[in-house]
């Protein structure tokens, strides 16, 4: 079974259950009358039973220790082996300790393989984090060469484990030297890619140096392995998988993760540890995945993971205590997707966590690599971000302080962690009376020279703050800060500086110069029209004529052609009522039959998922932000009709944000269709949650949506249901007091609690 021989030792299983019937039908006992010879065939089936029990566990459950103390010491050393090394590849401490009596007891079995006692030996050390001894033995080579190197790799193991980087790789070269020694050249080779690839958590760049030094062990030949290993345990992981076997799939990949972690194998111990988490998530065993993932580092998959339970708490808060900073980081990204389903109870223990981590930060007394996404620190930052508003004051004090203390950044320089912060901050200034003159003063700093962490929640709170932002931002705005002078401009538009205006206006209304093959990315007519709502109708009647124009400009892009129309909607409310038919009329035909873009033609050759050359995320269509337009220019009945068709057209084909946002000007007349529109994209479930406390038709409707498996969903009714005087709609009240999700509860609270999902411009 160790070299993955699965359906041979059933058969001989099975042999054995053949044997004890047979000796049964004979019984005999030997000379000495010690046991019977069936006695001694049905101790031999209990521990061949308990062995495969063993191997075929797709969860690595292990029982007590005591159900492994059976038969022979030989028999007792192979089970509690099989036994502990799966604990140690599961990270099962708790297991390994009750074990350590029985793992010093056969250690100490002379007569046993020497292989078999330092394997045990090994498991020993890394429980109670005692090496001396072991190391002492096999550096005075009394093991051999062989075991010299298999030892030193499992020290390198638990040396990473514990960021020490350096000492790890050299205990990786020490063993890969030992094997070579030995002549085996396998390990050799396996012990110098760890080398490589634990390297990309210390030294990232280099792990190409050793490849040459990697391939010519492969090509010294092959060698019998020192530790039996089920060769194509991983593949056959990965064939289940595709298969949808999962519970074969699970005992593989929990084969290959057992051998790859008692052979020292980091390479083969992450690829083990994503296939065994893929494998589990489609189990339904999300914690246990998370896990994995989480030591594997894989922040992606592990991200992805939370969203795709929006309704379950995914609780690794343990994993928060591990000794390397690539599992906190990848902990920390999980329990950022999931803030918003953090229990009430745990906020604390967290909030202990955090603060120490920006305090360690200050201090720079945890190992950390900010520019990656297992970053501890950037990922802490951005759980806070999604718990800032459930942060006791002393806390958030602490938070602020760790925030303002930070050096400044320089001119065209940013910080990973800049939408986040923003995002904390925000959340601080919105919750902490008294602490929002202090988080205000910051956040305009901030959002003044980066432009990502601009989002939704950040400018809602310079907005519910803007007598305190007042002053910042005037202060900002002198130094020909655009944004902050936009900002002004939005909230009172006697604060426009005259010159920006001026500047702007020429910006909006000057035609674009294009020269043939070259093509521009990137507007600010949306913070230009901000500047120019004030003035006067036949001037906006200008604005809005160009940005039309350019918005069917063949040489603009689809990215650029949005914003114009962006901009277009924001001035549509002071155009000349004369002029509104034919912006409506334009805008309706930009909705249905552009004039098709040269720059997405260009952009599209790059777009192939197979291609060398990929550019991804690019828009290719402006149909939603043209209807939006539309609807903002409508002024009669037959023209709000027209834009609801239109919207209604988009229905089912991009995302439904900019429909909704048409939809969301139209007033009354969705009421009716509200049944239909709860069945669209989140978007438009959103608008309907929002109007059918007060419409309250159909009667059903509301308990379909307090169960809507988007949490904006259901936030966006508790809103509308915090916003009635009456306590109408009680069951739909009752179980969103009960939701999951702390932003819907609060909302029906009618507190303002937004969440990571809402913070997009």
């Amino acid at each position: 079974m160790d070299q993955g021989l699965s359906t041979t030792a059933q058969i001989t299983q099975s042999e054995f259950t053949a044997l004890a019937k047979l000796a049964a039908t004979n019984e005999t006992t030997d000379a000495e009358g010690d046991a019977s010879v069936s006695e001694r065939i049905k101790l031999c089936q209990r521990v061949a039973e308990t062995a495969t029990a063993l191997h075929s566990n797709p969860l690595a459950q292990l029982p007590h220790i005591e159900t492994l103390r059976i038969g022979e010491p030989l028999d007792q050393i192979r089970l509690l082996l099989l036994a502990g090394e799966a604990a140690l590849a599961n990270d099962d401490r708790e297991w390994l300790t009750s074990a350590v009596p029985a793992l010093t007891e056969l250690a100490g079995v002379s007569s046993a393989d020497p292989v078999l006692r330092t394997r045990l030996r090994l498991l020993l050390a890394e429980t109670t984090a005692d090496w001396a001894d072991l190391l002492a033995d096999v550096r005075q080579v009394k093991l051999g060469y062989a075991l010299l190197g298999l030892v030193t790799a499992r020290y390198a193991r638990d040396l990473a484990l514990h960021e020490r980087f350096s000492e790890a790789d050299l205990a990786w070269d020490e063993a890969s030297a030992a094997a070579s020694l030995a002549q085996q050249w396998g390990e050799a080779s396996t012990w110098v890619l760890s080398r490589r690839a634990f390297g990309s958590h210390w030294k990232p760049f280099t792990s190409n140096d050793l490849l040459p030094m990697q391939t010519a062990l492969q090509q010294m030949g092959t060698s019998t392995p020192l530790v039996p290993n089920a060769e194509h345990a991983y593949e056959d992981a990965l064939a289940g998988l595709s298969d949808q076997k999962l519970r074969s799939a699970a005992i593989s990949a929990q084969r290959a993760l057992r051998d790859a972690v008692t052979t020292s194998d980091w390479a083969g111990e992450d690829r083990a540890r994503r296939a065994l988490a893929a494998i589990l998530i489609e189990s339904d065993e999300p914690i246990r995945a998370a896990h994995h993932l989480a030591r594997a580092g894989a922040a992606k998959a592990i991200e992805a993971l939370g969203a795709s339970h929006p309704l379950e708490f995914i609780n690794t808060v343990e994993d928060l205590d591990s000794s390397n900073y690539w599992t906190v980081g990848t902990t920390y990204r999980l329990l950022a997707v999931q803030a918003d389903l953090i229990p009430d109870d745990l906020i604390d223990a967290l909030t202990t966590h955090l603060v120490g981590e920006l305090t360690a930060a200050e201090s720079g007394s945890r190992p950390d690599l900010r520019s990656f996404a297992t970053s501890r620190y950037n990922n802490a930052v951005k759980l806070l971000a999604g718990i800032a508003d459930r942060l006791q004051a002393a806390a958030a004090d602490e938070v602020l302080c760790h925030f303002e203390k930070q050096p400044l950044v320089e001119p065209n320089h940013y910080r990973y962690h800049d939408e986040d912060e923003a995002t904390s901050v925000a959340k601080i200034a919105n919750t902490q009376p008294e602490l929002a003159a202090r988080a205000i003063a910051h956040l305009v700093t901030l959002l003044g020279r980066s432009e990502a962490a601009r989002t939704s929640t950040t400018i809602d709170a310079i907005g519910r703050n803007h007598p305190i932002a007042h002053d910042a931002l005037a202060a900002l705005a002198a130094t020909n800060n655009r944004w902050a002078q936009e900002m002004l401009a939005f909230h009172d538009t006697d604060e426009v500086d005259s010159v920006a205006t001026a500047a702007a206006f020429s910006r909006l209304t000057t035609p674009l110069h294009h020269v043939d093959g070259v093509y521009s990315v990137g507007t600010g007519a949306v913070g230009d029209s901000l500047l120019v709502r004030h003035l006067p109708a036949t001037d906006i009647d200008a604005a809005v004529a160009e940005l039309l124009h350019r918005a069917d400009d063949p040489h603009v892009g689809s990215g650029d052609r949005a914003q114009y129309l962006i901009a277009a909607s924001n001035l549509a409310r002071h155009t000349t009522p004369a002029n509104r038919a034919d912006y409506f009329a334009t805008a309706a035909r930009l909705a249905t039959s552009p004039t098709p873009s040269d720059h997405d033609r260009l952009d599209e050759q790059f777009t192939h998922k197979l291609g060398a050359f990929r550019m991804n995320g690019t828009p290719h269509n402006t149909r939603g932000q043209a209807t939006t337009l539309a609807a903002a220019l409508a002024a009669d009945e037959a023209q709000r009709s027209e834009a609801r068709r239109l919207a209604y057209s988009l229905l089912g084909t991009d995302s439904d944000y900019w429909p909704t946002r048409a939809l969301q000007q139209l007033g009354d007349t969705l009421n009716d269709d509200l049944a239909f529109l709860a069945t669209q994209g989140w978007a438009i479930r959103s608008l309907a949650a929002g109007r059918w406390p007060e419409y309250g038709q159909p009667a059903h409707l509301g308990a379909r949506l307090a169960a809507d498996p988007d949490v904006r969903v259901r936030r966006a009714l508790a809103r509308a249901l915090s916003g009635q005087s009456d306590p109408a709609h009680a069951a739909v009240r009752e179980r969103l007091a009960n939701d999951p999700a702390y932003s819907v509860r609060a909302a029906l609270n009618g507190t303002r609690a937004t969440t990571a999902a809402e913070t997009t411009t």
